[in-house]
């Protein structure tokens, strides 16, 4: 294993054992893990160990060309182990936080959410409704 994975890896291991130890912490990650349900534990927890605050994380490819976003200038990405072949490599990851729209920018749920984080639930529905074109009247 690359001294970088084992470095990884190692942080995994720690951040580990110190969500476990805090009930403030797990809830923490928690709330993280929630926001970034389609990941595997093991890639939630390296992003929260690099990253507590990140909410929508994707690979460079999937920002530049599936959602044609650009991601900053100078921003680091959050590493993960990628254990899939037949040795552990690396893979990056950007949040949200690290892009910006570019004119033809694919909308995002959570970028067209952000403006009704206070609101009631039916409200967010409507939003989610309005975003993407969809119709909330009841089939009979």
């Amino acid at each position: 294993m690359s001294t970088k994975t084992q470095m990884y890896s190692e942080l995994a291991e720690k951040t580990s054992r110190e969500l476990t130890h805090s009930v403030n912490e797990w809830c923490l990650f928690l709330k993280s893990q929630a926001k970034l349900y389609k990941y595997p534990y093991a890639d939630q927890l390296m992003i929260y160990a690099q990253r507590p605050d990140a909410s929508l994380c994707l690979t460079f490819d999937e920002w530049t060309q599936t959602m044609n976003r650009y991601i900053h200038k100078g921003a680091k990405g959050i590493g993960l182990v990628d254990y899939t072949g037949d040795t552990p490599k690396m893979k990056y990851v950007f949040d949200i936080s690290d892009t910006s729209e570019r004119y033809n920018s694919r909308a995002s749920a959570q970028s067209g959410l952000c403006r009704f984080k206070s609101c009631y639930p039916h409200q967010k529905s409507t939003a989610v409704a309005v975003l993407f074109s969809l119709s909330l009247s009841k089939k009979k």
